[in-house]
């Protein structure tokens, strides 16, 4: 039931943020949000595909000096960030939260 205090939302939006004067600023951020975190699996995918590609061609310079500092500066600057968005949106900041 909408407004309700007491209904905790597991999974989508609640609807009563459509309601609400900072509905467009929330939908925006967290669209951006999902962008960012289906950008960087698709660039993770890539990668990673070249990293395979590499190693069944069997062309070890390009796999240790091409494949391996591309996917730990992606994972380290923005799978963090990816983890860091996940995080917040799992974490419960209830008035019970310890």
């Amino acid at each position: 039931m909408p407004g309700n205090k007491e209904c905790i939302y597991p999974a989508g939006i609640d609807p009563v943020w459509y309601l609400s004067s900072q509905e467009i600023m929330f939908s925006n951020s967290l669209k951006m949000k999902l962008s960012v975190i289906f950008g960087v699996a698709h660039m993770t995918l890539g990668i990673v595909n070249k990293g395979l590609n590499s190693a069944y061609k069997r062309s070890w310079m390009d796999f240790f000096f091409e494949f391996i500092p591309q996917i730990v500066m992606l994972l380290c600057l923005f799978g963090w960030m990816d983890v860091l968005i996940i995080r917040k949106w799992t974490t419960y900041y209830g008035k019970d939260a310890d």
